[in-house]
């Protein structure tokens, strides 16, 4: 079997979630069928636990690392102060992955983790650092570039009208004895190029 630990090393920006605009954290990390979890720290939104755990991890192919954190109230439920899934598809094996993740499921929040695929995952140095797309685009943004989605150009931008070229410059109609121009009104009448993607 394959061994990961999870270091929580601390969380910023938690909601507050007693009465008195505070919390007291704790963190449930769960792989699999096993759960563990941290100390409670009293009162504190930006909690610095620094507890390490570690994970026996079935296939890390599919296998996850699920964070939740909770607010500890003694005589009422827990309540939520977000979550986070990681997949572990990504690891450099034998190195801390050290980040920020953003919980999800509340309005603030952030969660630092520190991960080592201990006897498994990706040569060292190999591993594409934004990961499995798929996998880690809901919360996989670091916390610390809030401005980087912002920064990229607009997708509909540069997509769109490279996949119009190539009709208008295939010249397969003409080959058939058919005037060029019929082809070209549709397009640049019905379909104008820039009109519904640039926006």
């Amino acid at each position: 079997s394959k061994h990961l630990t999870v270091r929580v090393i601390s969380a910023k920006n938690l909601i507050a979630a007693d009465r008195g605009g505070t919390s007291d954290p704790y963190a449930k990390i769960r792989v699999g069928t096993t759960e563990r979890k941290t100390r409670t720290i009293k009162k504190c939104l930006n909690p610095k636990w620094d507890e390490t755990f570690r994970f026996t991890v079935a296939n890390p192919k599919t296998s996850k690392v699920i964070i939740n954190v909770w607010d500890k109230d003694t005589f009422t439920r827990d309540d939520p102060l977000g979550s986070v899934t990681i997949p572990l598809n990504n690891l450099e094996r034998g190195v801390e992955l050290v980040d920020w993740y953003n919980l999800t499921g509340v309005r603030s929040g952030q969660i630092q983790l520190g991960l080592t695929a201990v006897d498994f995952g990706v040569p060292p140095g190999t591993a594409n650092p934004y990961g499995d797309a798929t996998a880690y685009k809901s919360n996989y943004t670091p916390a610390s570039y809030p401005s980087q989605a912002s920064t990229y150009p607009n997708p509909s931008q540069t997509g769109y009208p490279q996949t119009n070229t190539p009709y208008q410059t295939e010249p397969t109609y003409p080959q058939q004895g058919y005037p060029q121009q019929v082809y070209n009104q549709p397009q640049a009448g019905g379909y104008p190029q820039s009109g519904g993607y640039t926006q």
